[in-house]
């Protein structure tokens, strides 16, 4: 039997913020985007924000790619589980934490460009921020 969903959430956000905590910047959140072209062909990025102001990150690349991978891990396996319940399978979700410990995800089933968390997106309709919550 695999995990459930929420543990593959919990575990996602907890390790998240492992690597936004390890990545030596300030942060009040942070946001993890995954993306799944087909099932060879995935892409995940982060950024994060601080008094507002979106930033993206320039870490250690081989703390990056240690977390990251992990991360799609356990993404390729919560999009699965939700397939294998019936459900469509996901194509791109936004994981966000904030420093307070709270995390919530939002998902999207069809478009590989919805829920952008770059800055070159923001004010467009495929952005992940609304009302200029960031800037």
């Amino acid at each position: 039997m695999g995990v459930d969903n929420n543990s593959l959430v919990v575990a996602s956000a907890k390790l998240f913020v492992e690597l936004l905590s390890k990545a030596g910047i300030d942060w009040d959140e942070g946001y993890y985007r995954y993306v799944e072209y087909n099932k060879y062909h995935v892409s995940s990025q982060w950024s994060f924000q601080i008094n507002r102001k979106l930033r993206l990150v320039e870490t250690d690349e081989e703390l990056e790619d240690k977390y990251l991978d992990t991360l799609e891990g356990l993404m390729e396996a919560l999009f699965s589980n939700i397939e294998a319940s019936g459900n469509n399978r996901p194509a791109v979700v936004v994981l966000r934490v904030s420093f307070t410990g709270e995390f919530n995800m939002s998902f999207e089933n069809e478009d590989t460009n919805a829920l952008e968390i770059d800055k070159l997106s923001l004010g467009t309709e495929r952005s992940f921020f609304k009302n200029k919550e960031v800037h």
